[in-house]
């Protein structure tokens, strides 16, 4: 009986990932894949998790290491800027190896399944949505030879046509799943990193302690886990963090959720079970500025919140209103205040670049960002992804350079009208210089250097920082 499955993330380097500003870029563990590796492996498969990623191996390599398994499947996770990379892997398995069954999962696959399958025919089988019970039940039917069509949640070809199945609902009691599988994966203290701009003392593991989103913002895609929240019990996530500070030695944690003190009836239940075990713990969290308040604020602090970050995306109130943020920059000043009232650092995310971007909002985007009290931004580049409601009507407002491997918010992938992208990255650059570059934000990472671990990064990440923002030269 085959029982044996690869787990893969396929290879993107840093620089791939975040151009010129790789080198200050993290390298988290793909919760999603140990969450799969814990469901399988609780089934009785043998599994192997292989993150490329984080070894920095090529595609032949991955190859080699997934081989010398001898699995009988091979699992690949992708999102839309590593499909590409996925289908070379799945290509060279199948040389190696033809009766390897490919299974490709991910939010590439989820948001466009047709036509993934279409064009890259060394994929056997998609996943859609999320994966643990679909999995599960796919690799028992595929190891006892049994017909797949019935099985919600896939897709695949049969006799040369796409044949897709009903949806599977969504797991509904996340309690019911195994830890994450973090012991398949190799080292973490030595393999991962978090962001320089982290407030994190030493290795940090990420969780997501819910699934979906009930915002409604325009360039995100929630086809994975949907428009609605989900969430981990207070207890569950209290013996995870035990679980991974006792068999990890890890206390340092940033919690991925789209809003993690929601809701705040299950943070305080979580702050209650921490205070009352006395877990030290430092964490950082991403939130929805809207939902902050001074009780929430005051608790986060007293069990170690250091850094909440916000996704503020614009300075433009007509670019929140397009985006459909559903929030208000009055909004953000107030709740920013007392963020950092409350002795805990406020992060700001931006997008430039967007359908309706021009000087005038970049320039209302960065006299915000310098006003409103933050002590870190985050500037991407906006990119109309599969499942976005502008994947497909993109071109109207723009130039879209449709190439899956530049797919990423790092890349200029689209240009709005009025720019090119020579111009959209040197706006980014001038951000930044005009925001770090300034006495306060200075002090600030000065006070941070605290421990050689920190130190050590600083200067690293301000050598690259400086040779980013000052390379070309201003508009």
């Amino acid at each position: 009986m085959m029982r044996r499955i690869s787990l893969v993330q396929p290879s993107l380097s840093l620089k791939e990932r975040y151009g010129t500003l790789g080198q200050l870029g993290y390298i988290e563990p793909h919760i999603g894949l140990c969450y799969l590796a814990s469901v399988v492996r609780q089934n009785g498969f043998d599994v192997q998790v292989v993150d490329a990623q984080a070894l920095s191996l090529d595609l032949m390599k991955t190859k080699e290491l997934i081989l010398s398994f001898q699995p009988s499947f091979v699992g690949i996770t992708a999102v839309s800027q590593l499909i590409t990379a996925a289908a070379a892997l799945a290509e060279e398995i199948k040389k190696s190896n033809k009766l390897i069954v490919t299974i490709i999962g991910g939010c590439h696959i989820t948001s466009l399944p047709g036509q993934t399958m279409l064009d890259f025919p060394n994929f056997d089988i998609g996943v859609l949505e999320e994966g643990e019970d679909t999995l599960v039940e796919l690799l028992k039917a595929l190891a006892l030879g049994r017909d797949i069509s019935l099985i919600k949640g896939i897709i695949f070809k049969k006799d040369g046509n796409l044949i897709q199945t009903e949806p599977r609902p969504r797991i509904e009691d996340l309690d019911r799943l195994p830890f994450p599988a973090f012991d398949l994966l190799p080292r973490i203290e030595k393999y991962y990193r978090v962001g320089v701009q982290s407030c994190s003392c030493g290795p940090t593991i990420s969780l997501n302690t819910s699934r979906g989103c009930s915002s409604q913002c325009t360039f995100c895609d929630a086809s994975i886990h949907g428009r609605y929240l989900r969430y981990h019990s207070a207890g569950y996530v209290f013996k995870l963090l035990k679980h991974c500070i006792q068999k990890y030695k890890i206390n340092n944690f940033f919690f991925n959720d789209s809003s993690f003190l929601l809701p705040f009836l299950r943070f305080k239940k979580l702050a209650n079970l921490i205070e009352k075990e006395r877990l030290r713990i430092h964490w950082s969290c991403m939130s929805r500025i809207d939902i902050i308040n001074e009780e929430m604020l005051s608790l986060a602090k007293k069990i170690g919140c250091q850094q909440i970050l916000y996704g503020i995306e614009s300075g433009s109130q007509k670019i929140l209103d397009f985006y459909k943020k559903g929030i208000t920059l009055a909004q953000i000043k107030k709740n920013i205040a007392l963020t950092k009232k409350k002795g805990i650092l406020a992060k700001g995310f931006f997008i430039f670049g967007n359908p309706l971007e021009s000087k005038k909002t970049i320039k209302e985007s960065i006299d915000f960002m310098m006003d409103v009290g933050l002590d870190d931004v985050g500037i991407s580049l906006f990119a109309p992804f599969p499942g976005t409601i502008h994947y497909n009507n993109i071109s109207q407002y723009g130039n879209y350079i449709n190439r899956w491997e530049k797919m990423s918010h790092y890349m200029p992938v689209f240009i709005p009208h009025g720019f090119n992208e020579k111009k959209l990255l040197n706006y980014t650059k001038i951000a930044y210089r005009k925001f770090y570059f300034r006495g306060p934000i200075i002090v600030s990472y000065l006070k941070r250097c605290n421990n050689f671990w920190r130190i050590i990064n600083f200067l690293r990440a301000g050598i690259v920082f400086i040779y980013y923002t000052f390379f070309e030269r201003d508009i």
